[in-house]
Protein backbone atom coordinates (compact mmCIF):
# COMPACT_ATOMS: atom_id res chain seq x y z
CA UNK A 1 0.00 0.00 0.00
CA UNK A 2 1.18 3.55 -1.16
CA UNK A 3 -1.09 5.68 1.50
CA UNK A 4 -3.70 5.39 3.49
CA UNK A 5 -6.14 8.66 2.72
CA UNK A 6 -9.00 10.00 4.93
CA UNK A 7 -11.90 11.60 2.38
CA UNK A 8 -14.67 13.44 3.65
CA UNK A 9 -17.97 11.49 3.21
CA UNK A 10 -21.53 14.55 2.75
CA UNK A 11 -20.64 17.55 1.52
CA UNK A 12 -16.74 17.24 0.34
CA UNK A 13 -17.44 14.32 -1.39
CA UNK A 14 -18.53 14.81 -4.42
CA UNK A 15 -15.85 17.65 -4.68
CA UNK A 16 -13.51 15.75 -3.48
CA UNK A 17 -14.00 12.97 -7.03
CA UNK A 18 -13.93 16.09 -9.39
CA UNK A 19 -10.40 17.22 -7.68
CA UNK A 20 -9.13 13.54 -7.58
CA UNK A 21 -10.26 13.46 -11.17
CA UNK A 22 -8.80 16.80 -12.25
CA UNK A 23 -5.45 16.56 -10.88
CA UNK A 24 -4.70 13.29 -10.62
CA UNK A 25 -6.67 11.27 -13.14
CA UNK A 26 -7.78 9.14 -10.07
CA UNK A 27 -11.38 8.09 -10.22
CA UNK A 28 -12.79 7.14 -6.56
CA UNK A 29 -16.14 5.93 -6.06
CA UNK A 30 -16.60 7.63 -2.49
CA UNK A 31 -19.78 6.78 -1.37
CA UNK A 32 -21.36 7.43 2.00
CA UNK A 33 -22.56 3.84 2.56
CA UNK A 34 -18.96 2.41 1.31
CA UNK A 35 -15.83 3.21 4.13
CA UNK A 36 -12.66 1.42 2.55
CA UNK A 37 -11.54 1.64 -0.76
CA UNK A 38 -8.98 0.67 -2.41
CA UNK A 39 -7.67 2.28 -5.62
CA UNK A 40 -3.94 1.69 -7.62
CA UNK A 41 -2.48 0.70 -4.35
CA UNK A 42 -3.61 3.57 -1.98
CA UNK A 43 -6.49 2.96 0.42
CA UNK A 44 -9.00 5.41 0.87
CA UNK A 45 -11.45 5.60 4.19
CA UNK A 46 -14.22 7.57 3.44
CA UNK A 47 -15.77 9.06 7.08
CA UNK A 48 -17.34 11.93 8.77
CA UNK A 49 -14.96 15.55 7.87
CA UNK A 50 -14.48 15.89 11.63
CA UNK A 51 -13.13 12.52 12.18
CA UNK A 52 -10.43 13.00 9.45
CA UNK A 53 -7.73 15.47 11.12
CA UNK A 54 -8.26 13.13 14.26
CA UNK A 55 -6.68 10.23 12.55
CA UNK A 56 -3.95 11.99 10.53
CA UNK A 57 -0.26 11.44 11.88
CA UNK A 58 -1.82 8.12 13.85
CA UNK A 59 -3.64 5.74 10.98
CA UNK A 60 -3.91 7.75 8.15
CA UNK A 61 -1.01 9.70 5.89
CA UNK A 62 -3.41 12.10 4.09
CA UNK A 63 -6.84 13.47 4.97
CA UNK A 64 -8.94 15.85 2.53
CA UNK A 65 -11.69 17.85 5.06
CA UNK A 66 -12.31 21.42 6.19
CA UNK A 67 -9.66 23.73 7.46
CA UNK A 68 -12.72 24.70 10.10
CA UNK A 69 -12.45 20.94 11.30
CA UNK A 70 -8.59 20.61 10.93
CA UNK A 71 -8.02 24.05 12.73
CA UNK A 72 -9.82 23.17 15.52
CA UNK A 73 -8.39 19.53 16.23
CA UNK A 74 -5.37 21.33 15.88
CA UNK A 75 -6.30 24.36 18.54
CA UNK A 76 -7.34 21.17 20.99
CA UNK A 77 -3.20 19.91 20.79
CA UNK A 78 -2.85 17.61 18.11
CA UNK A 79 0.28 18.44 16.77
CA UNK A 80 1.11 15.25 14.70
CA UNK A 81 -0.27 16.96 10.93
CA UNK A 82 0.44 19.47 8.83
CA UNK A 83 -1.15 21.70 6.36
CA UNK A 84 -0.31 20.71 3.10
CA UNK A 85 -2.25 22.50 0.20
CA UNK A 86 -5.57 24.48 0.13
CA UNK A 87 -7.50 22.94 -2.36
CA UNK A 88 -9.73 26.10 -3.28
CA UNK A 89 -13.25 24.40 -2.85
CA UNK A 90 -15.86 24.33 -0.70
CA UNK A 91 -15.06 28.17 0.75
CA UNK A 92 -16.84 29.84 3.38
CA UNK A 93 -16.03 31.57 7.03
CA UNK A 94 -16.45 30.44 10.77
CA UNK A 95 -18.10 33.64 12.28
CA UNK A 96 -18.92 34.97 15.78
CA UNK A 97 -23.18 35.64 15.26
CA UNK A 98 -24.62 37.70 17.18
CA UNK A 99 -28.22 40.37 17.95
CA UNK A 100 -25.87 43.31 17.69
CA UNK A 101 -26.33 44.11 21.54
CA UNK A 102 -23.14 44.42 23.37
CA UNK A 103 -21.25 41.03 24.19
CA UNK A 104 -20.33 40.45 27.73
CA UNK A 105 -16.76 39.96 28.65
CA UNK A 106 -17.01 36.52 29.62
CA UNK A 107 -20.25 35.48 26.96
CA UNK A 108 -21.38 32.31 26.46
CA UNK A 109 -21.42 31.06 23.08
CA UNK A 110 -22.72 28.17 21.37
CA UNK A 111 -21.28 25.99 19.12
CA UNK A 112 -21.85 22.85 17.03
CA UNK A 113 -19.61 19.88 17.74
CA UNK A 114 -17.40 20.67 14.98
CA UNK A 115 -16.01 24.09 16.65
CA UNK A 116 -15.79 23.95 20.62
CA UNK A 117 -12.08 24.74 20.59
CA UNK A 118 -12.48 27.10 18.20
CA UNK A 119 -15.31 28.66 19.74
CA UNK A 120 -13.47 28.97 23.25
CA UNK A 121 -9.57 30.00 21.47
CA UNK A 122 -11.13 32.68 19.58
CA UNK A 123 -13.67 33.54 22.44
CA UNK A 124 -11.17 34.55 24.23
CA UNK A 125 -9.03 36.80 22.21
CA UNK A 126 -12.21 38.70 20.64
CA UNK A 127 -14.27 38.89 23.64
CA UNK A 128 -11.50 39.59 26.52
CA UNK A 129 -12.91 37.24 29.05
CA UNK A 130 -13.30 33.18 29.63
CA UNK A 131 -16.30 32.56 27.55
CA UNK A 132 -19.20 29.51 28.31
CA UNK A 133 -19.15 27.14 25.26
CA UNK A 134 -22.29 25.45 24.78
CA UNK A 135 -21.88 22.31 22.53
CA UNK A 136 -25.08 21.44 20.53
CA UNK A 137 -25.93 19.05 17.95
CA UNK A 138 -27.26 20.75 14.55
CA UNK A 139 -28.22 24.71 14.05
CA UNK A 140 -26.71 26.84 16.75
CA UNK A 141 -29.10 29.90 15.58
CA UNK A 142 -32.26 29.39 17.92
CA UNK A 143 -29.75 29.58 21.09
CA UNK A 144 -29.24 33.30 20.61
CA UNK A 145 -29.85 35.49 22.33
CA UNK A 146 -32.31 33.39 24.62
CA UNK A 147 -29.68 31.05 25.93
CA UNK A 148 -26.58 32.04 24.48
CA UNK A 149 -24.63 36.04 23.83
CA UNK A 150 -23.58 34.65 20.67
CA UNK A 151 -23.10 31.59 18.54
CA UNK A 152 -19.76 30.53 16.51
CA UNK A 153 -20.82 28.50 12.86
CA UNK A 154 -19.60 28.29 9.26
CA UNK A 155 -20.70 31.18 6.79
CA UNK A 156 -21.36 30.07 3.36
CA UNK A 157 -24.47 32.60 2.11
CA UNK A 158 -25.39 34.01 5.44
CA UNK A 159 -28.84 33.51 5.04
CA UNK A 160 -30.05 30.83 7.78
CA UNK A 161 -28.68 33.28 10.65
CA UNK A 162 -30.27 36.83 8.78
CA UNK A 163 -33.78 35.09 9.14
CA UNK A 164 -33.01 34.16 12.40
CA UNK A 165 -32.10 37.69 13.49
CA UNK A 166 -28.90 37.83 13.88
CA UNK A 167 -25.96 39.36 12.04
CA UNK A 168 -22.11 38.91 11.67
CA UNK A 169 -19.91 40.13 14.55
CA UNK A 170 -16.77 38.60 13.46
CA UNK A 171 -15.31 36.66 10.50
CA UNK A 172 -12.72 34.44 12.38
CA UNK A 173 -11.45 32.87 9.25
CA UNK A 174 -11.71 31.96 5.98
CA UNK A 175 -12.32 28.05 5.52
CA UNK A 176 -12.15 25.31 2.66
CA UNK A 177 -11.20 22.05 1.91
CA UNK A 178 -7.66 21.51 2.38
CA UNK A 179 -5.19 18.29 2.13
CA UNK A 180 -3.79 17.78 5.35
CA UNK A 181 -0.71 14.95 5.75
CA UNK A 182 1.25 13.24 8.44
CA UNK A 183 3.81 15.48 10.19
CA UNK A 184 7.04 15.41 7.48
CA UNK A 185 4.83 14.55 4.35
CA UNK A 186 4.92 16.93 1.29
CA UNK A 187 2.68 17.67 -1.36
CA UNK A 188 5.35 15.99 -3.45
CA UNK A 189 5.20 12.80 -1.77
CA UNK A 190 1.39 12.55 -1.96
CA UNK A 191 1.33 13.40 -5.97
CA UNK A 192 3.96 10.40 -5.97
CA UNK A 193 1.52 8.57 -4.01
CA UNK A 194 -1.24 9.02 -6.46
CA UNK A 195 0.77 9.07 -9.46
CA UNK A 196 2.49 12.32 -10.65
CA UNK A 197 5.96 12.11 -11.32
Amino acid sequence: MNAFIGVSKGELAKETMNYLKMEYNTEVPIDDRIYTIEKDGNLYRICNSRDIPRFVGKNFSYGITGKDNAEDERISGNGAFDYIKNLGFSKGNIVFFGTGKKVPKSPTIVTSTYYPNIAYEYGKQIFGGEPKILVVRGATEGYVPSIADVSLDSKFSGNTAKLNGLIELENVFETSAVLIGRKGLTIENFEKNLGRK
